[in-house]
């Protein structure tokens, strides 16, 4: 996972890398992240301030399981259209980026982006199937029939606000 991290981001210009500046705030959560990629770890609940990392950290632990498994689904959700969004587009910036793309299919040649659907926000990989390679949707919004999460399920951000998190 950490080489990853550092490989995708290795001609991105220093002001603009994610990785390098938080290399030791993420040591830990990388850890984590490389036994669930690694399946020693079913479930892994991620805690720290924010701005700290840990929803590009999670969107690219999700561009590499679904860059080791194109035919798979990842399904990434959180609280909002906005959030579900931004993960869209925090997902594409990879395939959006001509040089990091390309280390990115050094990494992993067979996940080649074939499509996308921005009103859907679905992007996939290999080949076009039923249920794309990522899809990310509101927590609260059309799930059932709509996705598979048989490689990730990844949850940022499920509760709106201190209200909400404080009603049981």
């Amino acid at each position: 996972v950490k080489a990853f991290f550092e490989y995708i981001e290795i001609d991105t210009d220093q002001a603009k890398r994610f990785y390098y500046p938080r290399k030791h705030t993420l040591s830990s959560i990388l850890n984590a992240y490389q036994e669930v990629y690694d399946g020693k770890l079913d479930f892994l609940s991620v805690s720290q301030p924010k701005r700290t990392g840990k929803t590009t950290s999670g969107l690219r632990l999700s561009l590499m399981m679904g860059g080791n498994k194109p035919d798979g689904c990842i399904f990434a959700t959180g609280k909002g259209e906005g959030l579900v969004k931004s993960f869209f587009g925090g997902i594409n910036e990879t395939f959006d980026d001509a040089q990091m793309y390309q280390r990115y299919l050094d990494v992993f040649p067979n996940a080649v982006k074939v499509g996308q659907n921005a009103d859907e926000l679905t992007i996939h990989l290999g080949k076009k199937r039923r249920f794309a390679t990522f899809t990310c949707r509101p927590i609260d919004g059309s799930i059932v029939g709509n996705t598979e999460a048989n490689v990730l399920l990844y949850i940022d951000d499920c509760v709106k606000n201190h209200e909400e998190a404080r009603n049981r």
